[in-house]
């Protein structure tokens, strides 16, 4: 009895579960890989003694639940491969994806690249032989900011598919937050927005790609700016939720039409009149990217938005 318990490991609850029984018999679950339980029974209600029948019918009894207990196993085995296996799929069939959006956002951003830089030079020419005072000025100006705005729209597009390096490295999330909080404080400051802070201080190393991280920490920062064109709170925090990094960005902003929020992730969709629509989607992208999720949903108040980001660890300390 003590060799198998020693073989089994039982936590010391379960060995004193097991003391308290007295076991009369004691029968062991045995599949191919080895001693998986055992089963205890106690004393018989009728106060007689085990006869031979009955441990014959007890060896049928354990071998079925042996056999049942490695059908499980099996099971279970079979369904986390086909899990990993479709994780992996689709890994590559994204990859592929991206792969080709990359090569046609570099035809494409070619394509209007060479026209769009035509268009600026003359832009530039006709700014200059005409005077601010001219009833044409404001349209001049019009169309320069669109031209801005589909070259912006061009390098945010190289910038996400651009080919990246493939290796993570070990990053502190804490301190990325810090740190981009630090980059746009006295810029906020100016526009009357007051930053707050809650960041665990127990937030583990994980691989990451940093700049991609800051990018999406930037555009979520950006974002509630500008939501609160009178100025405003934003409140950042992140904590440790078993093993997952949970990431939240609130703020007293303007919140987002319902209508909208089921959109908000979507390639070239927004809500701004000179926005781009790439922002929040290339931020949903990364997050994706980092196997982990982004969702958004208007504060309970009405008066703002949360964002919240949910990332796997991988706990490097």
């Amino acid at each position: 009895m003590s060799e198998i318990i020693q073989e089994l490991k039982f936590h010391p609850e379960e060995l004193k579960s097991e003391k308290q029984l007295k076991p009369e018999v004691v029968a062991p679950l045995v599949i191919k890989d080895g001693l998986r339980g055992i089963l205890l029974l106690s004393d018989k209600v009728s106060g007689l003694p085990y006869k031979d029948d009955d441990l014959e019918f007890l060896s049928i009894l354990v071998n079925q639940i042996a056999v049942a207990v490695e059908n499980t196993l099996l099971y279970q085995s079979e369904k986390k491969v086909n899990s990993e296996l479709n994780k992996a799929q689709q890994q590559l069939v994204q990859a592929e994806k991206l792969a080709a959006l990359g090569q046609l956002s570099a035809a494409i951003a070619h394509e209007v690249n060479n026209p769009l830089g035509i268009i600026k030079n003359y832009l530039a020419i006709l700014s200059q032989s005409m005077k601010k005072t001219d009833k044409s000025w404001s349209h001049l100006k019009v169309v320069k900011e669109e031209v801005n705005r589909i070259a912006r729209i061009v390098k945010q597009l190289l910038d996400f598919y651009q080919p990246k390096s493939e290796t993570r490295i070990p990053t502190d999330i804490g301190f990325l937050l810090e740190d981009t909080l630090t980059f746009v404080e006295e810029q906020f400051s100016k526009n009357k927005i007051r930053l707050a802070k809650k960041i665990a201080s127990n937030l583990p190393m994980v691989e990451a790609f940093p700049d991609e991280l800051r990018q999406v920490f930037l555009n979520l920062l950006m974002n509630s700016r500008d939501s609160m064109p009178k100025g405003g709170r934003i409140e950042v925090s992140a904590r440790l939720e078993k093993d997952r990094l949970e990431i939240e960005f609130k703020d007293t902003g303007s919140g987002i039409e319902e209508k909208d929020l089921s959109r908000i992730f979507e390639p070239f969709y927004t809500t701004k009149d000179k926005g781009s629509g790439l922002g929040l989607w290339i931020s949903s992208e990364i997050i994706k990217r980092h196997g982990g999720e982004i969702k958004v949903r208007n504060r309970e108040d009405r008066k703002g938005t949360r964002f919240n980001l949910s990332l796997p660890t991988g706990d490097l300390r």
